[in-house]
């Protein structure tokens, strides 16, 4: 079975980022780091029918999970920036 693991660190509480995430398949973890910061791991695992299934699409999972947190992240900011 495959998996794949990012992280990144946001200017936003882990409160504020869990309650982003509740219909989503995969493991989130947010480790707070102060009352303004923390720290998102979000871990994906899959598994393909066979491996050349698994070389032809095991790379795109990569960059799925890669431009999804990224754009968590974008939401958590658009949601929870200061207001001027």
């Amino acid at each position: 079975m495959a998996s794949v693991s990012k992280s990144v660190l946001v200017e936003h509480g882990a409160q504020q980022m869990f309650d982003l995430v509740e219909q989503l398949d995969g493991t989130w973890h947010f480790q707070s780091l102060a009352p303004t910061a923390c720290k998102v791991v979000f871990d994906l695992r899959y598994e393909f029918a066979g491996p050349l299934l698994e070389r032809l699409i095991g790379p795109v999972f990569n960059h799925i999970a890669t431009t999804f947190i990224d754009a968590f992240v974008k939401r958590a900011d658009d949601m929870h920036k200061p207001r001027s």
